[in-house]
């Protein structure tokens, strides 16, 4: 059967719309609340990768500072989406992690978008320079972060701070605190975002992160 003239050329047009969509990448739907299994398959592969494009790939969730020497400063701000956090669990994996492990990982924690902002310390801060002080009730007296989605301030579900240490000689020293944030991933649109920390100083420091371009 022959079909109209009309109706071959609504289905070319249609087609035509689709293949735009697909090899247009700035088309393409970017950061997902929610994963599908072969989109955390994608992830498990490309995070067992190891090479340099990894590097570059995290590049893009990370905004790095100037470093403050004589007090405690933010080095860098970073965010982690369900994508991004899924390939960071491959990458640190190594051989070992298994695409089963991966979707497993990913089913366990599929409501979190994450927040890390990295703290370095001087060597030499008396304030922090023993293990009797908790870092994570120091470092959260002396920095708030700030986490907006669309105009709307963000609750943390979780934190945890992370601290580091540098061990020389009979002594270690703490050198910088990774700070945690979880928030509920419904609450993050596909849209720019910005984090901001405060120190108690005063001194602040923005990172804005586009959505619409990350995965």
């Amino acid at each position: 059967m022959k079909l109209p003239p009309r109706f071959c050329i609504r289905r070319l047009l249609a087609l035509f719309g689709v293949l735009v969509f697909l090899l247009n990448p700035a088309l393409l739907p970017a950061y997902h609340r929610h994963l599908s299994e072969d989109d955390v398959r994608e992830a498990y592969l490309f995070g067992q990768r190891h090479d340099l494009r990894v590097g570059k790939f995290f590049d893009a969730y990370e905004k790095r500072f100037t470093y403050t020497a004589n007090e405690p400063s933010v080095r860098a701000i970073g965010v982690r989406t369900p994508y991004s956090a899924a390939v960071l669990r491959s990458y640190k994996g190594g051989n070992t992690y298994s695409p089963q492990q991966a979707w497993k990982d990913y089913t366990e924690r599929a409501g979190v978008f994450e927040v890390v902002v990295w703290i370095d310390i001087p060597f030499r801060n008396p304030a922090l320079q023993t293990r009797a002080v908790d870092p994570t009730v120091a470092i959260q007296q002396m920095f708030t972060v700030e986490f907006s989605s669309q105009e709307r301030v963000l609750a943390a579900q979780k934190t945890l701070a992370v601290p580091q240490y540098y061990s020389g000689g009979d002594s270690s020293a703490l050198t910088g605190v990774d700070m945690h944030f979880e928030y509920d991933v419904q609450g993050v649109a596909s849209a720019m975002i910005r984090i901001q920390v405060t120190s108690r100083s005063g001194k602040t420091v923005t990172a804005d992160f586009d959505l619409a371009s990350l995965r």
